[in-house]
């Protein structure tokens, strides 16, 4: 889960070396040893990320919605399957999403997936 605070979100999509640096700085893909096709942050703080773990829409057992929506930067790998630490990502594409968080014991583990429509 790639929570990002608000300020950075623009030079995500201004900047084409910001993916890959904030992939590369986080070590994301080191524990495969191959580079992750896409990678979603979520321009949100850590107490608003755990808000929808408390008061989203629960989806099942431990799958929430949140209640209203999300600046995303979504990183996508340049060319097929890289081998980590190698990983080489476009231009980060901005987009305002509700997100699908699972939770455990409240707390956020793992970014699901986003709808451009709330569900539930």
């Amino acid at each position: 889960l790639h929570a990002k605070e608000e300020r950075t979100k623009y030079s995500f999509t201004q900047n084409n070396k910001m993916c890959t640096n904030e992939i590369s700085e986080r070590k994301i893909g080191s524990e495969t040893g191959v580079c992750k096709r896409v990678n979603t942050f979520i321009q949100a703080n850590e107490n608003q990320l755990k808000a929808v773990c408390v008061g989203g829409t629960q989806l099942n057992s431990n799958f929430f919605v949140s209640g209203q929506t999300f600046p995303l930067v979504t990183c996508r790998l340049q060319n097929g399957e890289q081998i980590y630490p190698n990983c080489q990502y476009q231009r980060g594409q901005l987009s305002t999403r509700y997100i699908v968080l699972a939770c455990t014991e409240g707390l956020p583990v793992h970014y699901d997936r986003s709808s451009v429509q709330r569900t539930g």
